[in-house]
């Protein structure tokens, strides 16, 4: 009977250490899985910082490409000027 006693003992602390165990590396994934989810978080916070970032860009591209061709145009008119008032002064110059 005693020896029933220690065996079931010994059974006892044998589960008693396993259960330790597993508790400790349930913690441990708890924790990595927490770390994970923080990860994540910031993540897609950064990643929403990004897209407004580069909507802004996109918004500054588009300004800069409008103006461009207003410039360029203006650039054209001034030159199409140029050449007319160029054809003027040598029609008036031979004249």
């Amino acid at each position: 009977m005693g020896e029933q006693i220690d065996q079931l003992q010994k059974l006892k602390n044998k589960l008693e250490k396993d259960k330790q165990t597993v508790k400790s590396e349930l913690d441990d994934w708890r924790k990595q899985i927490e770390n994970v989810q923080k990860g994540k978080a910031a993540a897609v916070k950064l990643s929403k910082q990004f897209e407004q970032q580069l909507n802004d860009i996109q918004i500054k591209l588009e300004d800069h490409v409008k103006q461009i061709i207003d410039l360029t145009r203006k650039l054209e008119e001034l030159e199409h000027q140029v050449a007319s008032l160029s054809t003027a002064k040598t029609t008036t110059w031979w004249s």
